[in-house]
């Protein structure tokens, strides 16, 4: 541990993308897809022509990808924070172990201070599992929306 454990790790950030706002921008996508490249004289067996379910597999595939890359890294950054956690707990333990015993008044407040930290550093640590929590539902979205790609792509060649 070359790390000095001054202060209490702080909780891991939220973010700024819970799930509904990727279900939202998967839509938003979906939708500008279907302005620009869907013509306008529309129905419903057009879908099936082989570019169009390629083209919509296309798109699948390239946002679900960056979505699971994405959460990789916030499941990466997670895992260290929770990493971060466990050492200062292991550090705490070490300093309530190693408390002098021969001056009580001094114990009593080495003793609050390290209560303190602990509580500190509990919160900090579920917090981050909550929203390690929130980010595995992300990635089984992402998971889906590409499954739902291949799915596009598997049927465009099958009618091709």
């Amino acid at each position: 541990m070359s790390q000095s454990f001054q202060l209490p790790p702080t909780p891991m950030g939220k973010g700024k993308f819970a799930l509904y706002h990727l279900i939202l921008i998967y839509l938003i996508t979906i939708g500008l897809y279907w302005w620009f490249f869907v013509p306008k004289p529309f129905s419903w067996d057009m879908l099936l022509q082989p570019h169009y379910l390629s083209y919509i597999g296309a798109m699948h595939l390239i946002f679900g990808c960056s979505l699971l890359a994405w959460q990789a890294y916030r499941l990466k950054n997670g895992y260290a924070k929770l990493h971060e956690c466990s050492e200062y707990e292991s550090y705490l333990n070490g300093l309530f172990d190693s408390r002098e015993r021969n001056r009580p008044a001094q114990n009593a407040n080495r003793l609050e201070v390290v209560r303190k930290m602990r509580q500190q550093n509990t919160k900090a640590r579920s917090t981050t599992e909550h929203y390690q929590q929130a980010n595995y539902r992300m990635l089984m979205f992402s998971i889906f929306v590409v499954c739902l790609g291949s799915l596009f792509q598997l049927t465009s060649q099958l009618l091709s």
